[in-house]
């Protein structure tokens, strides 16, 4: 019994120092993947009863400096997820980008193919979620149009569909919102995207209307606890440590999915928004469009993108016919 633990970025070496004071633990390690540490139980605990472990998940996930948590034990569920937890033969899930990844631009368009295609993932016992930029209501439709998992991360992060948090919301705008006003004042040429203008958890500017160094300067000097993650057009700007990633983490931990030992986890897009994707999970595929910065952080790059490429990553997955 052990559990797998997911930080807030800069933060793992002050989380593993708080582990070890934990006399629950035989072994508390640093793992492969940025911000992870795997805590093993000691041995004369490992019966400890289902309700234990989750209350024991909980009490690590108020440590500050963590993120989420994940119990691995199959046996470890909890009831308030109980409809839409995998069934124990749904040993692996697929998060996908929506745009310039299932995709072809300059259409937004999802094309019709990609739900017979997703349903090839499913006869396989392969769990769907979408992981994208687009907003809520908009996911929330596909969710149901293409029949994937009712789980869905929208917002690059900041909503988490069908989870427990109020109205969806994993982040917040009190901190994008403060950088917003700082550069809007200073520089009078900054643009919100206009078809993202409605968002509950991020701003979404122009990369047109502000260059690199004019928002790291405004970061600055706003004193604005943000992160930024770029897409082809457009910085998404969210509170510090809400990205595509953690929100992953947070579906496939405790508080989402409970998923047990033996669960394994792709994602695929196309951007630098989805680095932390990639990074989050086991196996990651950038398609052929996709950014230099997002193919090198890819397990595997792909020959092509939208269905074509979905094709490729289900060869990948369950050999060449």
């Amino acid at each position: 019994m052990f559990f797998n633990i997911f930080c807030y970025p800069d933060k793992v070496d002050e989380s593993l120092e708080k582990l070890k004071k934990n006399p629950i633990f035989s072994n508390v390690i640093k793992l492969n993947k940025k911000h992870a540490i795997k805590a093993v139980m000691k041995e004369s605990l490992l019966n400890t009863d289902d309700d234990k472990i989750l209350e024991i998940a909980k009490k690590i996930k108020k440590i500050k400096t963590i993120r989420s948590v994940t119990p691995f034990a199959d046996r470890v569920k909890d009831s308030k997820h109980k409809e839409i937890t995998p069934q124990t033969n749904k040993l692996k899930h697929i998060f996908f980008d929506i745009d310039s990844t299932i995709t072809h631009l300059p259409s937004p368009i999802i094309h019709r193919q990609v739900k017979d295609k997703f349903a090839k993932f499913t006869e396989k016992n392969v769990t769907v979620y979408f992981c994208t930029g687009r907003d809520k209501i908009q996911v929330e439709k596909l969710i149901v149009q293409f029949e994937t998992s009712p789980y869905g991360i929208a917002e690059a992060g900041g909503i988490i569909i069908n989870s427990n948090l109020p109205n969806g919301k994993f982040g917040d705008r009190t901190e994008p919102d403060k950088l917003l006003q700082y550069v809007q004042n200073k520089y009078k040429n900054v643009q919100i995207d206009e078809k993202q203008q409605s968002r509950m958890t991020e701003i979404v500017l122009k990369k047109e209307t502000i260059t690199p160094l004019q928002l790291k300067n405004a970061i600055k000097s706003s004193k604005a606890n943000v992160e930024i993650h770029q897409s082809k057009n457009t910085y998404h700007i969210t509170k510090k440590g809400i990205n595509k990633g953690h929100a992953i983490h947070y579906v496939t931990g405790v508080d989402g999915l409970n998923l047990g030992e033996g669960h394994i986890i792709y994602s695929v897009g196309d951007s630098n928004l989805d680095i932390p994707m990639f990074d989050a999970t086991d196996h990651s595929f950038a398609v052929e469009n996709a950014t230099k910065e997002a193919k090198k952080a890819a397990s595997v790059c792909l020959q092509n993108s939208g269905p074509a490429g979905i094709d490729e990553i289900y060869d990948h997955m369950f050999g060449f016919s």
